[in-house]
């Protein structure tokens, strides 16, 4: 469908879906998703739209306010939008982009997780290959009997992608990489902040911050998640009874072991030994 919007020029056009039931609770949707072409009268002003927008830009530029921050965003650049907070977009130039709103699954908690750190922009030398991803997802919206399921597997790729590109290859060179070969080597024993910090000669604050960005977690996260993988081990394939492993695996008692177990696992460790 040609669109004729003030600032939308050229051949630009946009595409309407209408979600069924089963896809509006089980996948992501995509209610419309087009390609513009545009130029500085473009601008679009919202207080809240209760969905996700996603651009990913072509050519020239687009502007974006949201949150009390300005972003630009340029060629071979993607924009992720949370629409429920008051934004504005526009063109000072020109601009062409494909873009898409969406919804449904958990659209919002992947969201919020993409967006943790303020920054709306995703850029990077392999961002261009998820343009053919904008396109399906156009094709098949414009299609007479859209695929509602391959539709949520392209913009899954997306968010997939995206969340990969957020996060550091942790190899020998990480500023972090210390504190974990440590509780790698060291997850039975006590093991304190300062200590980490020390390896990585960092302060106890930086340290904090590299594994919230590198790992998604806090340290004493890991640690503990690190633990209970070690437990599931043992548990499976171990004769060791669960008082034996909850010392083996750096737990100062059956109990908070059992808790830690419970709440990772959802079944206590007796549970998940039984599955084996």
């Amino acid at each position: 469908m040609l669109h004729t919007e003030p600032g939308v020029i050229g051949t630009s056009f946009i595409e309407f879906t209408v979600p069924s039931d089963f896809a509006r609770r089980a996948l992501y949707c995509c209610p419309q998703t087009g390609h513009f072409y545009c130029n500085k009268a473009y601008d679009i002003r919202r207080k809240h739209l209760d969905m996700f927008l996603m651009f990913f830009i072509c050519e020239g530029s687009l502007k974006i306010e949201t949150n009390k921050h300005l972003y630009t965003a340029s060629a071979n650049e993607i924009v992720l939008l949370d629409c429920r907070r008051e934004h504005r977009y526009y063109c000072e130039g020109s601009a062409e982009f494909f873009w898409f709103h969406f919804t449904g699954n958990n659209s919002s908690e992947y969201c919020n997780y993409l967006l943790d750190n303020e920054n709306i922009v995703f850029s990077g030398p392999q961002i261009k290959d998820l343009r053919f991803f904008f396109t399906d997802i156009l094709n098949m919206c414009g299609s007479i009997n859209v695929d509602e399921h391959q539709l949520s597997l392209s913009i899954n790729n997306i968010l997939c992608f995206l969340a990969n590109s957020r996060r550091h290859p942790i190899g020998a060179d990480s500023t972090i990489y210390p504190a974990l070969n440590f509780i790698h080597e060291h997850f039975s024993e006590t093991i304190d902040l300062g200590q980490m910090a020390e390896l990585c000669m960092i302060s106890i604050p930086h340290l904090i911050r590299c594994f919230k960005k590198d790992m998604n977690c806090t340290p004493h996260d890991y640690l503990l998640s690190y633990r209970i993988r070690q437990a599931k081990q043992m548990l499976s394939q171990s004769s060791s009874s669960i008082e034996e492993i909850a010392v083996q695996c750096g737990f100062n008692s059956i109990s908070h072991f059992s808790r830690a177990f419970r709440k990772s696992v959802e079944m206590t460790p007796s549970e998940f030994r039984s599955l084996w």
